[in-house]
């Protein structure tokens, strides 16, 4: 994995999961080494790593820190968390949507996501 190039005074964009809420901020960059970089206003001078973009600390259990180069990054993953969500409560099988779909609808939704259709229709030659 290559290191990113960060700097000092660089924006950043940090995604915190405490498990149970998410919380994002715009950080800085107060210091850089040659594996870990630091950020200003963090009482805990915690090591992010330069490959990784994110705090690990293996001697105890903590939040989940990653940080991101550009906001766009957080708000894909926001989306994509929101669609899969979708996705999920309309193709349940018991109380979703997924019985109101015309089999056209769901024949394009298969070819969209890459999903072969092995089902053999019959042939009347």
């Amino acid at each position: 994995m290559e290191k990113h190039q960060i700097k000092v005074g660089q924006k950043l964009y940090q995604e915190t999961n405490g498990g149970i809420q998410v919380s994002y901020k715009e950080v800085e960059v107060l210091s850089v080494g040659n594996k870990y970089f630091y950020l200003k206003d963090d009482s805990r001078k915690r090591p992010y790593c330069l490959e990784k973009l994110r705090y690990e600390q293996k001697n105890y259990s903590q939040a989940n820190i990653q940080l991101y180069l550009d906001p766009q990054e957080i708000l894909d993953l926001k989306e994509r968390s929101y669609l899969m969500s979708k996705f999920s409560k309309h193709f349940n099988w018991i109380n979703g949507d997924i019985q109101k779909n015309t089999l056209e609808q769901l024949r394009k939704a298969a070819e969209a996501l890459g999903i072969e259709n092995g089902y053999q229709t019959l042939n009347k030659d």
